[in-house]
C-alpha cells in the first residue's frame, strides 16, 4: 500500500529543495532511476532510462555495472549503445563544436570544484591526505561497494526482488563515492534506497531532512569548500540512508512487478515539481 505521508517528506528535504531552487535535474535523475528499477526486466525500457540517465549524469555509469551484476546483459549492453549514441547525436547537433576540448574541460571542473564539494574525496583532503591518497582511497571504497553489490546480486537465500534491491543500493553507493564532485541536490537519489527499502513512513525517510537543523545551525552551506562539520555532518546523513537501506527491506515492498509502482509515482511527482520551478 502507497503511504501519502512519504510524499510530503521528500518534497521538503533540503536535498530536494535545493534542486527546485537551482533547476537541477536530480528529481529527473531519480525517475529514471526508478523507471530503469521497474521495467528492469523489460530491455528496452531498462536500457532507455539507465541510458539516459550515464548521458546526463556520468557519475551514474555504474547503473550499467548493475544490469550486468543482475544478470541483465541484455539490457545492460542497449544501455550503453543507447548513452553512446544519445552522446553522439547531441554532438552531431553541434557539429561536434568543442567535442577535443570537453575532456579538458572535464578535468579542469574536477580540479576546481572537487575539493570545495560534498564528495568523498573532498571529506579525505580535508581531514588531511594527500591528493594521491585521497584518489586511492575514494577507488578502493568504490572498488569495495561494486564487490559489495556483486554479492548482493548472487546472495542465495533471497528472493530476486531482494537481491535486486540491495545490490541497486550498493551501486548508488558507489556512484556518490566514486563521482569527484557531489553537490547536494545530487542527494535526492537517496530516496531512491529509501523508498525500496522502507515502503512506508519511518524514520531513515526523515535522514534527509537532518540538513534542515545542520541549515540553521549555519552547518549547511551550499559551497562547503573544506568546511569540517558540514561535510561530516551531510556524509553522517548518506552513511545513515545507505548503512539502514543496505540491510532487510521492512514491509510489503510496493515496488515488484505485481504492485503499483509507488516509486515511478513520487520520481514524477519531483520532477513535476522541478518542471514547475524552473518555469516560475
Amino acid at each position: 500500500m502507497r503511504d501519502w505521508r512519504c510524499y510530503p517528506i521528500a518534497l521538503l528535504a533540503p536535498v530536494t529543495l535545493e534542486s527546485f531552487e537551482y533547476g537541477a535535474i536530480g528529481p529527473v535523475l531519480l525517475l529514471l532511476i526508478a523507471a530503469a528499477w521497474r521495467y528492469r526486466d523489460r530491455p528496452p525500457i531498462a536500457a532507455a532510462a539507465s541510458g539516459g540517465a550515464v548521458v546526463l549524469k556520468l557519475f551514474l555509469w555504474p547503473l550499467v555495472v548493475w544490469l550486468v551484476l543482475t544478470r541483465r546483459v541484455r539490457a545492460a549492453v542497449a544501455a550503453a549503445a543507447f548513452a553512446v549514441g544519445l552522446g553522439l547525436l547531441s554532438w552531431i547537433v553541434i557539429g561536434f563544436d568543442g567535442i577535443g576540448e570537453y575532456p579538458r574541460l572535464l578535468r579542469k571542473l574536477a580540479d576546481v570544484e572537487a575539493q570545495n564539494s560534498y564528495s568523498v574525496f573532498a571529506i579525505l583532503r580535508t581531514i588531511g591526505a594527500t591528493e594521491l591518497i585521497a584518489r586511492l582511497l575514494v577507488v578502493g571504497l568504490g572498488v569495495l561497494l561494486l564487490i559489495g553489490a556483486w554479492r548482493a546480486a548472487r546472495e542465495g537465500g533471497l528472493p530476486s526482488l531482494e537481491r535486486d534491491r540491495r545490490s541497486l543500493t550498493l551501486i548508488l553507493a558507489a556512484a556518490l563515492v566514486l563521482t569527484p564532485i557531489l553537490w547536494l541536490h545530487y542527494l535526492v537519489l537517496l530516496y531512491i534506497s529509501i523508498a525500496l527499502a522502507r515502503p512506508r513512513l519511518s524514520a531513515l525517510w526523515c535522514v534527509p531532512l537532518a540538513p534542515t537543523v545542520f541549515e540553521a545551525l549555519n552547518w549547511y552551506p551550499a559551497w562547503p569548500a573544506g568546511d569540517g562539520k558540514a561535510l561530516a555532518t551531510v556524509a553522517a546523513c548518506v552513511a545513515i540512508v545507505f548503512v539502514g537501506a543496505s540491510g532487510r527491506a521492512v514491509g510489503r515492498s510496493p515496488f515488484g512487478r505485481r504492485h503499483r509502482p509507488e516509486l515511478v509515482e513520487l520520481s514524477t511527482r519531483l520532477a513535476a515539481c522541478l518542471s514547475t520551478a524552473s518555469e516560475s
